[in-house]
């Protein structure tokens, strides 16, 4: 059986449609993904934008213009334009209003060594899948949500935290938690981010 990891990074840089898809930095389980190593041939070929790693739906858009930038990997999306379909419809209003703004990589692990005293470092991998995940969901983002009209079905989809995030249930502590885990996530990207800006800068 094939082993796909599944890795979550933050959303989209400041309001573009770049999204920061996987930087190198340790996750909570000390993972860590060498972004020199991906191989992304045979994603190209087919780079759709998936729901919660949803393989069987449709996709709701394309990554475009994924390149490594300093030690993140970078992908614009492209959602599919309005009127394709609900779900797309759905996930752009999500996304507009800051409640779905995470995204997931699955890959193919090629080469990878044991990191001490935990975690594993992928020094290569073949990047399979990017999907938008939901974020630890508040009781705003799901009032938000619901009323846009999802059904149970959809709310399931879009609220389902994606196990790098961990699961969340309202307004508890473990939400805190999660919330606080994203929002690291998201600064460690962004400084990643502006890393790769300034290093193309001293180099242009």
């Amino acid at each position: 059986m094939e082993t796909v990891v599944k890795k979550a990074s933050a959303g989209r840089v400041l309001d573009t449609t770049t999204f920061v898809l996987s930087a190198e930095t340790p996750d909570r389980v000390n993972d860590v993904v060498v972004q020199r190593g991906w191989h992304l041939e045979n994603f190209l070929q087919n780079p759709v934008a998936l729901l919660s790693h949803q393989q069987s739906d449709m996709p709701v858009g394309i990554w475009k213009n994924l390149r490594v930038q300093g030690d993140a990997l970078l992908g614009d999306l492209q959602l599919a334009a309005k009127g394709t379909s609900r779900m797309a419809d759905l996930a752009r209003g999500l996304i507009e209003q800051g409640i779905l703004r995470a995204v997931s990589v699955g890959f193919k692990p090629l080469k990878a060594e044991p990191i001490k005293p935990r975690g594993m470092k992928y020094l290569e991998a073949e990047l399979l899948e990017v999907s938008l995940v939901s974020v630890p969901a508040h009781p705003r983002a799901v009032m938000v949500a619901k009323s846009m009209g999802l059904t149970d079905q959809e709310m399931k989809l879009f609220f389902t935290s994606d196990a790098e995030l961990g699961n969340v249930d309202g307004e508890d502590a473990q939400a805190q938690v999660a919330s606080d885990r994203y929002e690291a996530i998201r600064k460690r990207a962004a400084m990643a981010v502006i890393a790769a800006n300034r290093t193309l800068r001293n180099h242009s």
